[in-house]
């Protein structure tokens, strides 16, 4: 080590700097010391803002170390294995040259990595950073890209401007309206997303935003089917002709308003038998605590006798464990009843009949697990817990099963031996 190591200099602000100055050439820097933790960088005497940087390991590397404005920056321009401190010297220059020019290399860099970043990759990154998606929702987003955008897939997403995303959403929408909207949709929330993970790359303004402007969404009429009241008896009595699993699955839907997949989740020791409630998680690990009908008692009693040792109250071989489609069910069911109905048709039905019997709107919204809107004052001083939900519960169960006839009570009786 020659004369001219140094000791450390403070910094702006007056606090100081783990290292030293020397005068850096090939030879000395395999002699320069590795702190016992952390690093430590040693500054070149004869290029200020090259250093040296020695990590506890022993590792060393070059790089450049400069105030930028108000933010000191560190660029790692190469391990001295592989550069000679020549070429470390003009790669230092070149990276203080555009600090001079205003240019920060590492956010240059990081923009670069953005406008690289291809549209799967940015999928991919979005979903890993939000944490209470449902899989059924990161499954469609991953089914919308390889679906309608798998020419797009491997190539930038910076690289979609507003022409380019009107036009593929028009050619979606010649086939399906609603899943060109989802699309549009999605590539909206992407940008955003990128937005504001990569600030270096300066994204102004969403592409998708022109949609809205010109007012290119198309206009989706919100599906209102429900099974009419004269149709619920032939639509039970068809529930028979499917099996166990798929007839109780159907009937619980249509008996407590659950989601499809809320239904087809539900956990055997999520259910009380005693005081008879059950809870139904939702996306994002919501809860939804309901209080059980007589009718729906003695199935949930069954079902847990059938399901011993399992985990879900409908199992299935399938890597969910759990049933996840029924639409073989659903299909044979309208055949038989000549009632066509979807599984969201049953959570419809469920409202409307509470609806129709005059139960409290505060009170369908917490069946229905629906979010009661934070203007309405008078919602926030209403606790409406599982127990006071029994009446209006009951009252739904009855209703069902006295339009389905003499065979719901029958089956009732059944359950409960």
């Amino acid at each position: 080590m020659t004369s001219e190591l140094h000791s450390p200099l403070p910094s702006r602000g007056g606090k100081r700097i783990a290292g030293a100055r020397v005068r850096l050439n090939d030879s000395n820097i395999r002699k320069l010391a590795a702190p016992e933790i952390g690093q430590t960088l040693y500054r070149d005497t004869e290029l200020p803002g090259l250093a040296v940087r020695v990590l506890a390991t022993g590792k060393r590397a070059f790089v450049v170390d400069k105030w930028h404005g108000d933010k000191q920056v560190r660029v790692t321009l190469g391990s001295t294995l592989h550069l000679s401190t020549e070429r470390a010297r003009q790669l230092a220059r070149q990276a203080l040259g555009k600090l001079a020019e205003g240019i920060n290399p590492i956010e240059q860099k990081r923009a670069a990595l953005a406008h690289s970043a291809s549209l799967s990759e940015i999928l991919e990154t979005y979903l890993s950073s939000r944490k209470n998606l449902a899989d059924r929702t990161v499954y469609d987003y991953r089914r919308l890209i390889e679906c309608y955008l798998s020419d797009w897939k491997g190539r930038p997403l910076l690289a979609l401007d507003k022409d380019t995303i009107e036009r593929i959403h028009s050619d979606i929408g010649e086939r399906s309206p609603a899943q060109a909207n989802y699309v549009a949709r999605l590539l909206r929330a992407l940008f955003n997303f990128a937005k504001e993970k990569y600030p270096d790359a300066r994204i102004d303004e969403n592409p998708v935003q022109r949609h809205s402007s010109v007012k290119a969404w198309y206009r989706i009429q919100r599906r209102q089917t429900v099974i009419k009241t004269h149709d619920l008896k032939a639509w039970w009595k068809a529930t028979d002709a499917i099996n166990d699993d798929s007839r109780d699955y159907l009937r619980v839907l249509l008996l407590t308003g659950l989601r499809k997949l809320e239904g087809a989740k539900l956990e055997r020791d999520l259910v009380d038998l005693k005081v008879r409630t059950f809870t139904a998680i939702r996306k994002g690990n919501i809860t939804h605590t309901l209080p059980m009908g007589k009718h729906l008692s003695a199935l949930f009693s069954a079902r847990m006798k059938k399901t011993e040792g399992q985990r879900y109250l409908f199992p299935s071989w399938g890597a969910k464990g759990h049933i996840t489609e029924a639409q073989k069910s659903v299909a044979k069911v309208a055949e038989i009843s000549d009632v066509p109905f979807t599984l969201h048709d049953l959570r419809r039905t469920f409202a409307t009949i509470a609806e129709s019997l005059d139960i409290s709107s505060y009170a369908v919204k917490r069946l229905l697990n629906h979010a009661v809107d934070n203007n309405d004052v008078t919602s926030g001083y209403l606790a409406v817990d599982a127990e006071r939900l029994r009446k209006p519960m009951q009252q739904i169960e009855d209703f069902v099963l006295r339009h389905c006839g003499t065979m719901a009570t029958d089956q009732l009786k059944a359950a409960k031996k």
